[in-house]
Formats: structure tokens, sequence, C-alpha cells
């Protein structure tokens, strides 16, 4: 015959014996990111590259940082890089045109914390 459990009885107390474990939770903890801009060169003349270097603070490394532009339809994706050591990082963008835009570099967030944003006017 089965009985549930009753919302009173202690979880240990529905555990399977056996089963119980002594191991904290396996929850990231959030952390405050931060996109620092250490170089930007978007003025630039036609057929060369546009750079932006900087760091995603704390200093986390293999994450993706985005360089986006502002268009008809929203922010459009023109490059992206991962963070290496430290959280540096170098995107380079060749322009398809000539003239001014508004950019702005994204860290999309992880499981440890929310998205920052750095905007700025490039061209």
């Amino acid at each position: 015959m089965y009985v549930p459990a009753t919302p009173a009885q202690p979880a240990v107390a529905l555990a399977p014996v056996g089963i119980v474990s002594a191991a904290p939770p396996m929850f990231a903890r959030p952390v405050h990111t931060r996109l620092r801009v250490r170089d930007a060169q978007l003025n630039v003349l036609d057929g060369h590259p546009a750079t932006v270097t900087g760091t995603l603070a704390p200093g986390l490394p293999g994450k993706t940082v985005t360089l986006q532009r502002l268009g008809n339809h929203g922010w459009r994706t023109l490059t992206r890089t991962l963070t290496g050591l430290h959280g540096r990082f170098k995107l380079r963008y060749l322009p398809w045109q000539t003239g001014t835009e508004l950019v702005r570099l994204r860290f999309a967030g992880d499981a440890r914390g929310p998205s920052p944003r750095a905007g700025f006017s490039g061209g």
C-alpha cells in the first residue's frame, strides 16, 4: 500500500536509505562583471581595420565579447572574440563602408552573472 509523505517530514527522512549526500550544492555565485576599454581605434581610413582592446573584469578567460552596431532593426554583431588570459580581448573589424555608426561592446553573460555593455560612437 502506498502512503504519500507529508510535507512536515524533513528532507533527510524523505531520501532513500544510502542516498544522503554531504556534498554542498553546486550553484555558481553571481559575479559582477565589467567591460573596460583600453584602446579603441574606430576612426580609420578606407581599407584599414578598426580595433578595440580591453578587459572583461574580473579577469575572466574564455568568454565571448562582441562588437555590435546599431542598425535599422536593432543591434547587429560585427565581430566577436574570446577573452584570453586575465580577461583581455582584442576585436578587429574591417568596415565595409565609410561613415559614422553607433557601436557597443557586449558580453552576453553566463551562469555566473549578468551582461555588461559599453557603448560608444565610431566612424
